[in-house]
């Protein structure tokens, strides 16, 4: 009776701390904000400089002599298990730096990622104008871009020919984005990227999978004597863990929306 008692109770408390636990998991999930991590890397093309040595470089930009040209590019990925609609990004240089050529892509698509409507406005030139100072100074320190669908696993590419015409530091040039409920983190390991398992974060599924293994473990224990079965299980789970995890996320996912209508 005393063991009776002491395993209804150990379900009870286990029971209760892992229900808990995924309620608090999915409601922090369907609320926080997006993560949207990010490289950026540059590289130099070129300085112009008189050098004893090797003589006279110039580089040029249209058929202008420059300082230095730089090319800074930005990868943005949704590595998140959610699509995207009308977000939007800013890509700014400091005092500095003048942003020159661009290209703004989604990778491995066929389409470029259009310009913010009112940023679009206030660089507009009329028919016979030359632009004022201000149209100047925006064009070469910022670009607005806005994208109808940023769908989960795409990458964007943001690449930009930058100088310096006062001193040859690294270019200044940074990217952000104001659109609601979406911030950016950059990734400081390039090229190092998870992907979504069944559309479903790499970070969630790990956390579910750790709360599952758990209930697996305590659950064999429980109910299994043969120690090397326990064992098997809980090795098999242990690989194959983040799959279920997955699995498990959007099936809550589906029955949930199921519900809410």
């Amino acid at each position: 009776m005393e063991d009776f008692s002491l395993q209804n109770i150990i379900y009870l408390v286990v029971g209760g701390l892992i229900g808990s636990g995924i309620q608090w998991l999915f409601g922090n999930i369907s609320n926080k904000t997006s993560v949207l991590k990010y490289i950026v890397e540059t590289n130099n093309i070129g300085v112009s400089t008189d050098d004893k040595t090797f003589g006279s470089v110039r580089v040029t930009w249209q058929d202008n002599n420059v300082r230095n040209l730089y090319i800074t590019n930005f990868v943005v990925e949704n590595g998140t298990s959610k699509d995207f609609e009308n977000i939007k990004f800013k890509i700014y240089s400091g005092d500095n730096t003048l942003l020159l050529n661009e290209s703004a892509v989604v990778v491995d698509e066929p389409y470029v990622i259009p310009k913010e409507e009112h940023y679009e406005e206030r660089l507009h030139i009329p028919k016979d104008h030359e632009p004022n100072q201000q149209q100047i100074d925006e064009y070469y320190h910022s670009r607005e871009y806005e994208l109808g669908v940023f769908n989960r696993g795409k990458r964007l590419k943001f690449s930009y020919l930058c100088t310096n015409p006062n001193d040859d530091n690294p270019p200044e040039v940074f990217i952000s984005t104001p659109s609601k409920g979406i911030r950016l983190k950059q990734n400081l390991v390039p090229y190092l990227v998870m992907k979504p398992l069944f559309g479903v974060s790499v970070t969630s599924s790990i956390i579910v999978a750790l709360l599952l293994s758990a209930v697996v473990v305590i659950l064999s224990g429980l109910w299994i004597k043969d120690v090397w079965i326990v064992a098997s299980i809980c090795m098999i789970f242990g690989l194959t863990g983040q799959v279920f995890a997955a699995l498990f996320c959007r099936i809550f996912k589906f029955l949930r929306d199921l519900i809410a209508g």
